[in-house]
């Protein structure tokens, strides 16, 4: 698969996240699509750094820590985005499917760990990892479109 094609995969998924966020979630009030606004905020931050990667022409690990990682080492500046958000998502991505207790409290959306320690999820935390893809898609777009321009 391209870069191109990657990036188009990634910016799909961040659409996708950012209309359920600001469309469908206020529109219907339920907070456990913030478990799926968070699925696509996930798929588009990998498939970003998936296209940046294809980009240099390096190998994509299947693991996400070493994707992660690579992406990092390889872009990581003063005014890069805040990469600690992309371990956080990945976090509760994980704790989403590995949970047999989950509920809505109020306006957020309570995932719960095997001690059962709370991880709420709200639409503030939700609308502040969406920011942080934007910037991240913004990012590869720059490293992408810079070997065009030369």
């Amino acid at each position: 698969m391209s870069h191109e094609t990657t990036l188009q995969k990634a910016e799909r998924h961040y659409d996708a996240a950012y209309y359920l966020l600001n469309v469908t979630l206020p529109a219907v009030k339920d907070s456990k699509l913030m478990l799926g606004i968070m699925e696509n905020i996930f798929n588009s931050l990998e498939s970003a750094m998936i296209a940046a990667l294809l980009h240099t022409g390096k190998t994509c690990p299947e693991n996400f820590g070493a994707k992660l990682a690579l992406f990092q080492e390889k872009f990581a500046g003063d005014s890069t985005p805040d990469f600690d958000s992309l371990i956080e998502i990945k976090n509760i991505r994980e704790l989403h499917q590995k949970t047999s207790i989950e509920f809505r409290r109020g306006d957020s959306f309570v995932l719960c760990h095997k001690d059962y320690r709370m991880k709420p999820l709200t639409t503030m935390d939700v609308a502040k990892h969406l920011k942080n893809t934007e910037k991240i898609l913004g990012l590869v777009r720059t490293i992408t479109s810079q070997d065009r321009k030369n």
